[in-house]
């Protein structure tokens, strides 16, 4: 219906669309981009530019609207970390951080993907937020974040140790649930929908080889799965992956 935004790097464009979210309170649309956000309306004006703050000398990223001119942004664990996430206001400027859980040693300075966060979701007035390696799914309410659910993963939950050696040749633990990029968990007042990882332990129907250009080989395209997570019944059923056409 309409074109909103730019590419390039002049005024109100953007370089790389990292994410988009809305705003919940008027018409507003944000772009994500790196270290800033652009608004603009929803019939493709640009608003203005609010500039994505420092933490750690690290960038927050995986941005969503709060409420009240508020923003929350997370940051790369490398393990050490005192904070995960961080509220900031349309000045660019940090009035609040919550506490990372997860410390480790790693004993290569690198970044891995489980080191970031699941893109933020929000159901009705309630945001969610959750990390990959973590096994809790927080709530960020008031400016608030507390824990609201946890995946009971058991001796399937991702191994510390694993962060502290991560090798792009063995990029993810095999004997591990983790919770996959792209969907991570979405949600209604009644359902949560997540994509995950199936430890290699489990048996799963055969596929058709697909490209993982980490590995720069063809693997089974068998080990995602999709998951319904029922609120009210506490229940969760796991189907087959998707075909792909």
């Amino acid at each position: 219906m309409n074109h909103i935004g730019k590419k390039g790097q002049g005024p109100n464009e953007h370089l790389y669309l990292l994410n988009f979210f809305l705003n919940t309170e008027r018409p507003v649309i944000y772009i994500e981009d790196l270290k800033k956000i652009l608004e603009y309306d929803f019939y493709g004006n640009h608003i203005r530019t609010i500039q994505t703050p420092e933490l750690d000398h690290t960038t927050l990223i995986n941005l969503s609207y709060v409420g009240d001119e508020t923003f929350v942004g997370s940051i790369f664990n490398d393990g050490k970390n005192d904070y995960k996430y961080c509220l900031f206001n349309h000045d660019g400027e940090i009035v609040r951080c919550f506490p990372n859980y997860v410390f480790f040693d790693r004993d290569k300075p690198r970044v891995s993907t489980y080191d970031r966060s699941l893109e933020p979701f929000r159901v009705e007035n309630q945001l969610f937020l959750k990390d990959y390696v973590n096994d809790t799914l927080y709530v960020l309410e008031n400016h608030h974040m507390e824990p609201a659910y946890i995946f009971g993963l058991g001796e399937y939950s991702y191994p510390i140790d694993y962060l502290e050696t991560f090798d792009t040749r063995n990029p993810f633990p095999l004997n591990s649930f983790i919770f996959g990029t792209g969907l991570g968990i979405v949600g209604t007042p009644e359902f949560f929908f997540y994509k995950i990882r199936v430890p290699d332990s489990f048996s799963r129907p055969k596929t058709k080889l697909r490209y993982n250009h980490l590995l720069n080989e063809f693997r089974p395209d068998d080990s995602d799965v999709y998951g319904i997570y029922h609120i009210e019944q506490k229940t969760s059923r796991h189907i087959k992956n998707l075909k792909r056409y």
